[in-house]
């Protein structure tokens, strides 16, 4: 087992530590390392090389992003709770059916030494040294190796007789990594694109949600040193860091962990990944400074849960005089074309088809989606709406919802209630267009009619957290987003697979 010194007494040993990895402390001595980036290993130009290389010559299958899995993807990470694990990682890498277990790097080589297969391994980081990585590769898994990789990473695997799978981990907000990959790549192919970098167990989340996961466990991700005398293990194998090992007391009680600067910056990080991508259930096993984060983070949303009802009483006595002034419920004709064509093909697909338009108003919408366009017969279409008197009865499921010109009214504590009442009686497709502009018409208390305007990235968030988003189309007044019940994704690909 490698450990690092707990303490290095060589100034010059640290300065140069904190030369190579860009940190610089601020004018009351502290280092900001929320704004730490990390030392660039390799530089852009080099990994645009490697792209081209790389695509160019074809050395792998595309890997293609994925609507659902209901499976577990496993994160099997390096940290010193790993080994602490090992027989439950290796029941569940036996039960591919529920699990996909992976891991990165140097991590597979220690699954496999202790007799677990992973099921995927993949590696990230464009340095030449990857390669070790992979020297002693398996059959039994598969490789996913970003094509920004060195490509002696992908030769490595060539000899052995293994084609990896390829995709992008982008590194470049000008969009140049993912025009060196078209312009490489031969006409008719593609592959997946996630957001790069080089923490491995951070990058699984984007791994995960582009292949489909909704749900993930974490082994080995500790961030946390565990001291042995004058010594730290940073890892469940032989592997050595150079920073040196720092005590930090949670902000919230007197724990206190040793772990190193870079390994804290990955528990802010985590934590803002997970407030960013809250379809996602994340599960830390093995103790750690991550897994203590998350757990008063749970505290606090536990504290502050979203409100049960969808409207109060005085916003309600606001909306029905907003309705009695008629000229009201007209936004959602504007999409009859897109209406029209999502009930004609889950009419084609399934027979009969229910239709209920929430936040109906007057219920014109479908009324002139049938006077413009002829519907089957087999369409039965029926409205909601609580602040109109003929439609506010309790609604039964349909297959497709329509919810047009609605979300941007509803008060802002009760939009997860309303989004969680949508996905309830959603039984196959939802179609929404939410305005991102204010009203015309104002409320009698002042405010103006469009009350609820969080902008693009919460509702896209929202929708993602309750169905399966098949297409998201954005204007400077809409957010139009077609979405799929994760019910009825599970049963497409059932029926794709044969199940």
């Amino acid at each position: 087992m490698t450990f690092a010194e707990v303490e290095n007494k060589d100034p010059g040993q640290h300065q140069r530590w904190l030369d190579k990895h860009g940190f610089k402390p601020d004018a009351a001595g502290a280092f900001p390392i929320d704004r730490f980036e990390g030392k660039v290993a390799v530089g852009a130009e080099k990994m645009l090389e490697n792209i081209r290389i790389n695509v160019s010559n074809g050395w792998y299958e595309p890997l293609y992003d994925h609507p659902y899995d209901e499976r577990t993807f496993v994160m099997c990470c390096g940290g010193p709770s790993l080994g602490e694990h090992l027989v439950e990682i290796g029941q569940k890498a036996a039960q591919p059916e529920r699990y996909l277990v992976v891991c990165s790097n140097m991590t597979g080589a220690y699954l496999r030494e202790h007799g677990i297969v992973p099921h995927v391994q993949f590696i990230l980081d464009p340095q030449e040294k990857k390669r070790r990585d992979v020297e002693n590769a398996s059959s039994e898994v598969q490789y996913w190796i970003n094509v920004a990789c060195d490509p002696a990473v992908f030769r490595t695997l060539q000899e052995q007789g293994i084609k990896p799978y390829g995709y992008l981990a982008d590194f470049d907000a000008e969009g140049k990594a993912i025009k060196a990959v078209r312009e490489s790549m031969l006409p008719g192919q593609g592959m997946m694109a996630i957001q790069g970098g080089s923490m491995a167990g951070l990058r699984a989340i984007n791994l995960a949600d582009a292949k489909g996961f909704r749900k993930m466990e974490f082994y080995g991700f500790d961030a946390t040193a565990r001291i042995h005398g004058e010594r730290a293990q940073l890892y469940a194998y032989d592997k050595k860091r150079g920073e040196a090992i720092i005590e930090v007391q949670c902000d919230r009680c007197p724990a206190r962990f040793d772990t190193t600067l870079i390994l804290q910056l990955q528990v802010n990080e985590f934590l803002t990944w997970r407030m960013n991508m809250p379809w996602m259930d994340m599960q830390i096993i093995g103790g750690g400074l991550i897994a203590h984060s998350l757990g008063h983070a749970r505290e606090a949303e536990a504290r502050h849960p979203s409100a049960k009802y969808r409207y109060t009483k005085a916003y309600k006595h606001l909306q029905k005089e907003l309705h009695d002034g008629g000229d009201y419920g007209h936004a959602g004709q504007q999409f009859i074309p897109t209406i029209f064509h999502a009930v004609a093909q889950l009419a084609k697909r399934h027979g009969a088809v229910s239709v209920l338009d929430y936040g109906s108003a007057s219920g014109n919408t479908m009324k002139k989606v049938r006077e413009h366009l002829w519907l089957p017969p087999n369409v039965e279409d029926r409205c909601y709406d609580p602040f109109v008197e003929q439609f506010a009865a309790e609604p039964e499921p349909a297959d497709f919802v329509i919810c047009t010109d609605v979300l941007e009214h509803v008060e802002p504590q009760c939009i997860h209630a309303v989004l969680d009442h949508i996905q309830a009686l959603t039984r196959r497709i939802a179609f929404f267009s939410i305005s991102l502009v204010l009203a015309k018409k104002t409320l009698s208390d002042g405010r103006n009619a469009h009350i609820n305007l969080p902008g693009v990235e919460f509702w896209l968030k929202e929708m993602k957290r309750r169905f399966v988003v098949s297409e998201a189309k954005v204007t400077t007044e809409y957010v139009l987003v077609i979405a799929q019940a994760i019910e009825d994704v599970k049963e497409t690909l059932r029926g794709r697979n044969g199940a």
